[in-house]
């Protein structure tokens, strides 16, 4: 098990957003991280509905615990996943938790979200053991990803009727079951460089061990290019040769250094 990545998990497949790829890489890193996984204890922060990380995790024998503020997306994933019994979800912030409660910490497209994100990976230190690991996903800030949502959000989001039609939408939305969350309103308030990234976990008292990139590109107005069987593969396994600046998003991982 050590230094392997384990098994794909059911119901996870490879996307423009590299969820597959995601995936693999975080579960490599609890691996690395522990031959027993019974005995390791995840947070997975900003879980959303679990669909993508805490519950593919927990299925692989992982005690997961997934949190987020928004309380739609945690009632959602407990209904969802209450067959899993190494699994929890709390409608809870970080500063909830006490000091040196988990093993490991993933923050996985949140540190883009929040305001203070200096502060908020110290908080991330804080919850972890000594030697304990964070994971880290965030989009690339001046990426094509970010520069298309920049286009979505004036150009079209902008548009009335198309805000009309997303509340209609919404309001007659039956299946959510492969949704990775439900707080759309969300939006980026940070938007890294490699470098800030970087600076910013070393800064809390991390050590960086890996670090990748995850797709080339990703966004609505680039999903014409994925109807092609094979495209999201390359995509995804093709980003790790391009310059990281090129790229939509980066994952990281971090030891506790002190």
């Amino acid at each position: 098990m050590e230094g392997t990545t384990p098994r794909d998990p059911p119901g996870v497949e490879e996307t423009a957003y590299g969820f597959k790829k995601r995936l693999e890489f975080v579960a490599a890193a609890l691996a690395r991280r522990s031959t027993r996984r019974t005995n390791l204890h995840v947070l997975d922060v900003g879980c959303g509905t679990g669909n993508l990380l805490a519950a593919p995790l927990a299925r692989m024998g992982y005690q997961v615990t997934g949190i987020d503020v928004h309380e739609e997306s945690i009632r959602y994933a407990r209904e969802q996943h209450r067959d899993i019994p190494t699994l929890t979800f709390d409608h809870r912030s970080i500063e909830d938790y006490p000091a040196e409660s988990f093993d490991v910490v993933i923050c996985s497209e949140v540190l883009e979200h929040v305001n203070d994100p200096k502060a908020f990976v110290c908080e991330l230190k804080r919850l972890l053991r000594q030697g304990g690991t964070l994971v880290v996903t965030v989009p690339n800030g001046y990426g094509p990803f970010e520069v298309q949502s920049w286009i979505w959000r004036n150009l079209v989001e902008s548009n009335r009727a198309y805000a009309a039609m997303r509340r209609v939408r919404a309001r007659f939305r039956r299946n959510t079951s492969g949704a990775a969350f439900l707080n759309a309103d969300s939006g980026h308030v940070n938007f890294f460089t490699r470098g800030a990234l970087e600076s910013l976990v070393a800064d809390a008292g991390f050590r960086i061990e890996d670090f990748r990139a995850r797709t080339i590109v990703c966004g609505v107005l680039f999903a014409p290019l994925f109807v092609v069987p094979g495209t999201t593969w390359a995509n995804a396994r093709f980003a790790d040769r391009l310059p990281t600046w090129t790229v939509s998003g980066w994952m990281l991982v971090a030891t506790v250094t002190r």
